[in-house]
């Protein structure tokens, strides 16, 4: 199947790393907040399993920025590999175990990490105290728990020991990206909020607020879209999210706007004027209880057709591409879907992102897709609005268009949902049985996820 074998290694599952961490007080009270973050949350050795006490210790080094270098290094001879990539062909199960084996050959980023905390605890007396703070911001993902702090520690670095910086729109971007994702694209509380909060609020620099106010407005957003939550909290997280985005480029319309979390295949905003329109229509749009936007597509036969049209059906739509696995492999659920559920009370509406049209109508030669398929291609305004982040990604509207609920990754709590929908069950009793209870959701991005 025609696939970039660059975004494929993309799209693989999520890989953890094995760093421990967890709070601890500094002693000194005279430090900087900076060094104060950049000591916490690592130690608790004592209450690790013994294998992890042991990976741990061996993880320790000092504020040497040559191991951040060999690691580098190491992930760009990993990169190069993965370029020559390709499982066509392949039957599935083979090329699921051949794509996980080599993203487990991925260099660990658990040296690397340590050396660039050594590097922050020296409160800025370290010639590469920023490269170390962008390192941790960046790369924190590699973390298995407490990545948010991690990251954090960046941030705060940055801010205390680089004034002038220039780059907070692309920091930011990955900050945003290690706040817990659970499997509904819902934003577990973290203290990156907070952080988010106060850049908005004080920072002096007029880009860090403005850069602040669309995360954090972003965060508010992906709040509301959690079908457990009451409706009325949802609308309380939607209104504030307008509050929050509303005017939040003014004055700095044409500056640069880029999102570094977007993923393989789809244009971000270009300007922050862009970035806040597409913000605001997104919060009014793309969260539970908003009404799909009227907005176009093309069909693969060329009509053009609205979203609007689908009016009087429960309607799923899957962003997906063909390069993307976990989006082909959807495809028998999806079948059996549309097998089961009644076509006069149910369509399925595929959008795809692919670059060219020729690569889903080759993929459809031996992959039946027997329902409404669009081509939108990465810049659609459609994708932008609707906040996709991730492939596959799912909406469930109802007959009205209203948003019932949407995900990242496994089908299985939509299609439930979406046939409860069809039955005529209420939008509030949608969740019961088809979700696990909040308590017991995962804090991480579900293996299936895909980041950008």
């Amino acid at each position: 199947m025609p696939r970039s074998p660059l975004a494929a290694c993309r799209a693989a599952l999520v890989v953890t790393l094995p760093l421990a961490m967890a709070a601890c007080t500094p002693s000194d009270p005279s430090e900087s907040t900076a060094a104060a973050d950049a000591r916490r949350d690592i130690g608790r050795e004592a209450a690790l399993p013994e294998a992890e006490q042991r990976e741990t210790a061996a993880a320790r080094v000092g504020p040497d920025w040559r191991v951040v270098e060999e690691y580098r290094d190491g992930v760009a001879t990993w990169l190069a590999r993965a370029r020559e990539l390709d499982f066509a062909g392949l039957p599935p199960d083979e090329a699921e175990r051949r794509r996980t084996a080599f993203m487990n050959e991925r260099p660990s980023a658990v040296r690397a990490t340590f050396a660039s905390r050594a590097i922050l605890e020296e409160d800025g007396r370290h010639p590469r105290t920023v490269e170390a703070a962008e390192f941790l911001v960046r790369e924190a993902h590699g973390a298995p728990r407490n990545r948010d702090l991690l990251a954090l520690a960046g941030a705060r670095a940055l801010v205390a020991h680089a004034p002038g910086y220039e780059h907070w729109p692309e920091m930011l971007g990955w900050l945003d990206g290690h706040r817990a994702i659970q499997p509904l694209g819902v934003v577990s509380e973290s203290p990156i909020d907070t952080f988010l909060e106060t850049m908005a609020a004080s920072a002096a620099n007029p880009m860090l607020r403005a850069s602040a106010r669309y995360y954090l407005a972003a965060g508010l957003m992906r709040a509301a879209n959690d079908p457990l939550t009451p409706a009325a909290e949802r609308a309380a997280s939607r209104r504030r999210a307008l509050d929050v985005a509303d005017g939040l480029s003014a004055g700095l319309e044409l500056e640069g706007f880029e999102i570094p979390t977007q993923p393989p295949g789809v244009e971000g905003p270009r300007t922050l004027a862009q970035a806040e329109a597409d913000l605001v229509a997104g919060i009014r749009h793309a969260t539970l209880g908003a009404t799909l936007p009227a907005l176009t597509g093309r069909r693969l036969d060329g009509v053009q057709e609205s979203l609007s049209d689908y009016r009087g059906r429960v309607l799923l739509i899957d962003f997906w591409a063909t390069w993307c696995p976990p989006c082909i492999e959807a495809l028998p659920a999806l079948r059996a879907l549309v097998a089961e559920l009644p076509a006069d009370r149910f369509a399925l509406l595929a959008i795809s992102v692919d670059d060219e049209l020729a690569a889903v109508t080759e993929l459809l030669k031996s992959e039946p897709m027997p329902w409404h398929n669009w081509h939108a291609g990465p810049a659609d305004a459609l994708v932008r609005i609707l906040d996709i982040r991730a492939f596959p990604t799912y909406v469930l509207a109802d007959e009205r268009g209203v948003i019932l609920a949407r995900a990242a990754g496994p089908l299985d709590a939509l299609t439930c949902m979406a046939g409860k929908a069809v039955a005529g069950e209420p939008p509030a009793t949608l969740a019961a049985g088809c979700l696990p209870p909040a308590a017991a959701r995962d804090d991480g991005r579900l293996a299936g996820e895909q980041d950008g």
